[in-house]
């Protein structure tokens, strides 16, 4: 009976069943989205209704729906449910047909989904995302999100030049991009002063990744900032250290201590 529930739900949010006012139809796929994040599934729902009508919306002609039909690719979290899925990102990345920052978001933020999913190579949905980083808008910051989980599955990839390009226009995103890639973005002064210096927030898996790498220069590192922000920071970078850290990289942390000026 609840399988029966959601399968007549599913039916009913199809589009080209609704009436044309773009408000009810936002409301058909308001209702879609409900059904695919219910607590019970039904595989009929999912491999057959859903997909048939996916194409449609991210073809539409109103914005919004759209973007409302990207947000349902990632609250199904699997872009292999539509066939065309691959020629969606092809054509709103790389190609350029689609102008709305705002669905260029979402097909970023989905991206890295449908990577682990083999919709589309891990290499090629990279190659699709690079280009925004560098945006000031929503695109570059979810770009840095799903480069950030593209990195684990392309190791071998340099993710340096995409920190240097996020660092100015989303500089907070970048602690977990660098966090992310740190099996081959080993601990750097010039870059971590820089991340130090762009930020307000603070990394506690990062910070243990540097000292564990040069915990004399991560002290110089935090003293200087600690100096440069009045310790602000200071105390939740003890905070974040405390478990791992050694008594010298603490103690450059705590106001009354002297001036740390290099290892």
């Amino acid at each position: 009976m609840i399988a029966l529930t959601f399968l007549v739900a599913a039916l009913a949010c199809d589009p080209t069943q609704a009436p044309a006012e773009v408000r009810e139809l936002r409301a058909v796929i308001e209702d879609c989205r409900a059904v695919t994040s219910a607590s019970s599934w039904n595989a009929e729902v999912e491999h057959n209704v859903l997909p048939e009508h996916l194409d449609g919306w991210l073809r539409h002609e109103e914005v919004g729906i759209r973007v409302m039909g990207w947000k349902l690719v990632m609250d199904l979290g699997d872009a292999s449910l539509f066939p065309t899925a691959r020629d969606h990102y092809e054509r709103v990345l790389d190609r350029g047909e689609e102008p709305h920052r705002r669905v260029k978001r979402v097909a970023l933020a989905s991206l890295h989904h449908a990577a682990k999913r083999g919709v589309i190579e891990p290499a090629r949905a990279w190659d699709l995302a690079v280009p925004f980083a560098s945006d000031e808008a929503g695109p570059g910051l979810a770009s840095a999100l799903s480069l950030g989980h593209l990195s684990k599955l392309l190791p071998e990839r340099d993710p340096r030049p995409i920190f240097d390009a996020m660092l100015p226009v989303h500089p907070e995103a970048a602690w977990a991009l660098w966090f992310r890639t740190r099996a081959g973005f080993p601990f750097e002064e010039r870059r971590a002063s820089q991340l130090l210096s762009q930020t307000v927030g603070l990394h506690g898996g990062l910070l243990k990744q540097w000292a564990a790498e040069d915990a004399g220069m991560l002290a110089t590192l935090l003293r200087n900032d600690c100096i440069r922000t009045d310790f602000e920071r200071c105390e939740l970078a003890a905070t974040l250290l405390a478990e791992d850290a050694d008594e010298s990289l603490l103690q450059a942390l705590k106001p009354g201590s002297a001036p740390t000026t290099g290892p």
